[in-house]
């Protein structure tokens, strides 16, 4: 297999960040939600929803959100005087870190190597699947995290297993509704307002919400009434569309099917190069 040295020397980064704008409806604000693409000459390019199930179980979640905790710290300055719109940017982790209590310990380490990108820049984004732990220990990290500075969001929240009621436990700044959220908004009759309490019982927590990607005016408009604050690659009608920061140079490899990303999380796990 071809090893992280050897697409270095083929001109592709083998580790990139992406971005994806959250929109916010009533300011011109807007959040980054980052994710870390893998790049490799055997096996093409790998995204984060590919490799994320593979890595939440192994202990290539630990050196994943390292380097892009890393990576994205680094870049962090620049990105603020590029797209000064931009408050915070979020990074997906795993919760097996949270609750050992490593993820803590990679936030001190990025803090201490990165101090200029301030923690208040940077948003930790957990899934769902964070409720379904021991609460008081959830809630004990997440507190140690919100103390360093950095902002907490969930993500994929409100699909029919979702222990809702739980979040009321967790400190939160954000939260990302489940697709659901949109496909009960537009089939059930009274989906706006079942979805407007949701979202009501969500900002009542303190969080601000944002549904997944919308591109259909009538869909923003129905979610402006539920009262969310903003979605995933919304764009007005008829706006032109925003330039993204761009920082690195991007593969079009085919991507993979997801059985290869265990080889390219314990490829990447090796501190060979610094993508």
């Amino acid at each position: 297999m071809a090893t992280v040295q050897q697409t270095v020397e083929s001109g592709i980064i083998p580790i990139v960040i992406e971005p994806n704008d959250v929109v916010f409806f009533e300011s011109s604000e807007r959040l980054s939600r980052t994710f870390l693409t893998i790049n490799s000459l055997e096996l093409g390019v790998i995204g984060y929803e590919q490799y994320r199930v593979v890595a939440r179980r192994t202990k290539q979640a630990n050196k994943l959100t390292e380097r892009h905790l890393a990576k994205l710290m680094r870049m962090i300055p620049t990105m603020v005087v590029e797209r000064p719109e931009i408050s915070c940017y979020i990074v997906p982790t795993y919760t097996k870190l949270l609750k050992s209590g490593e993820l803590t310990d990679l936030l001190v380490k990025a803090l201490a190597l990165y101090p200029e990108a301030y923690a208040s820049r940077v948003c930790i984004d957990f899934s769902s699947d964070v409720l379904f732990d021991d609460l008081d220990t959830v809630k004990a990290a997440l507190n140690e995290i919100r103390s360093l500075g950095f902002k907490i969001a969930v993500s994929e929240v409100g699909d029919s297993f979702c222990p809702a009621f739980r979040l009321a436990e967790l400190p939160l700044d954000y939260v990302f509704l489940d697709k659901s959220a949109i496909t009960r908004l537009t089939s059930d009759d009274d989906g706006e307002r079942i979805v407007g309490s949701f979202i009501s019982y969500l900002k009542g927590l303190g969080a601000r919400v944002f549904a997944p990607e919308c591109y259909e005016e009538e869909i923003t408009l129905a979610l402006r009434r539920a009262g969310c604050d903003g979605c995933v690659g919304f764009m007005d009608s008829g706006a032109d569309e925003p330039e993204e920061y761009v920082p690195e140079q991007k593969t079009e490899e085919k991507v993979p099917e997801v059985e290869a990303t265990a080889s390219v999380t314990e490829e990447i796990g090796g501190d060979a190069v610094d993508g």
